[in-house]
């Protein structure tokens, strides 16, 4: 199994450097080539090689990992994410009229969105 060209950002929510894009890409690519001929090789033997079926599995879950580190969402700045907090606290909830989102709940997604939440005053 090939290494990943990115280990660090498989287990954050931060955008990757653009130097990373292509190695990512590449990545990817080679991947794909590799879970279309496991797939073929499946297709092709009456009864699949669970040893197949597994290597199939662990390569399409790392394509999949690796695609949402290209995610445009992992590229929103900061400052923006800090206006579209400010919305968030006044709006209401389904079926809930009295409460709006308390900003604490938005630092529970992830690390940036903590410190983003957490640096902007005028959510508290």
């Amino acid at each position: 199994m090939s290494e990943s060209p990115c280990p660090g950002l498989l287990k954050s929510n931060e955008a990757p450097p653009d130097t990373e894009i292509p190695l990512i890409r590449a990545f990817l690519s080679q991947q794909q080539s590799r879970l279309d001929a496991l797939d073929s090789q499946i297709a092709g033997s009456l009864s699949a090689d669970i040893e197949l079926l597994t290597q199939r599995h662990a390569i399409a879950d790392r394509i999949q990992a690796h695609a949402a580190v290209l995610s445009s969402l992992r590229r929103v700045p900061a400052e923006l994410w800090s206006k579209i907090f400010l919305v968030v606290p006044s709006t209401r909830r389904a079926g809930n009229t009295s409460r709006s989102i308390p900003p604490w709940r938005l630092g529970h997604i992830c690390n940036f969105w903590r410190d983003v939440a957490v640096s902007n005053p005028f959510l508290w």
